[in-house]
């Protein structure tokens, strides 16, 4: 199976785990050794969210005759490790954020942990948001949160705030291409560290209509 496959199926099993009640779960997790190694990938990161317990006396019966299935998360040469793994996609800086960002990546269907909790709803998140909270989800379901991630325009993330000050100083200018004189021209990128190295505020910019490149503080440079 390759990765397209995987994460696709990591995905279509995480919906319907979600969507059961928490005896149909742990029904399900009895028996998991039955499972795929994605469905059993999916339905332990659902139960974990959840804080689910299974019987242990439950939990740990064999059939006889039977030899138990190697266990994926304590197999250091596992495919899925990789997949598993916790990646940082924001940090969110207020409850409103928090709260802005749960909604984009639920109504995608992307399982998250969030703060040091790693919970995986809002309301549970315990942390000081003003110090920023991250937000991680697993390695494998990367390629379906882009729509989220695009979508998310945080309110009090303080690097936010100065860049979206930066654009609109910058759109307030009367830029002109120094190759062309074209005033069709993008602004790519901000320094960010410019004032703090005592100089004026620094802006790459491209223009749309020869292609030329430079950086603007007052100065053309040729990049």
């Amino acid at each position: 199976m390759n990765a397209v496959d995987r994460s696709e199926q990591w995905r279509q099993v995480s919906e319907h785990y979600r969507s059961l009640t928490d005896d149909e779960l742990i029904a399900i997790a009895r028996d998991k050794s039955e499972l795929t190694e994605v469905a059993q990938q999916a339905i332990d990161s659902e139960i974990a969210s959840r804080k689910l317990v299974i019987p242990a006396e439950e939990a740990e019966e064999v059939e006889p005759d039977s030899v138990a299935a190697p266990d994926s998360d304590s197999d250091p040469d596992s495919p899925y490790d990789e997949d598993q793994e916790v990646v940082l996609i924001e940090t969110v800086f207020s409850l409103r954020d928090a709260q802005q960002l749960e909604s984009l990546l639920n109504e995608d269907g992307i399982p998250f942990y969030m703060g040091k909790e790693k919970v995986s709803r809002v309301a549970d998140v315990k942390s000081e948001f003003s110090k920023g909270v991250p937000v991680g989800i697993m390695r494998v379901g990367l390629p379906f949160a882009t729509r989220a991630r695009r979508g998310f325009k945080p309110q009090d993330d303080p690097t936010w705030q100065a860049w979206d000050q930066t654009q609109q100083e910058a759109q307030a200018v009367d830029v002109f291409c120094p190759r062309c004189r074209s005033a069709n021209v993008l602004l790519e990128s901000g320094v960010p560290d410019a004032e703090a190295r005592g100089q004026a505020a620094q802006f790459l910019w491209r223009c749309e209509n020869c292609g030329k490149r430079w950086q603007d503080d007052g100065i053309v440079e040729n990049l």
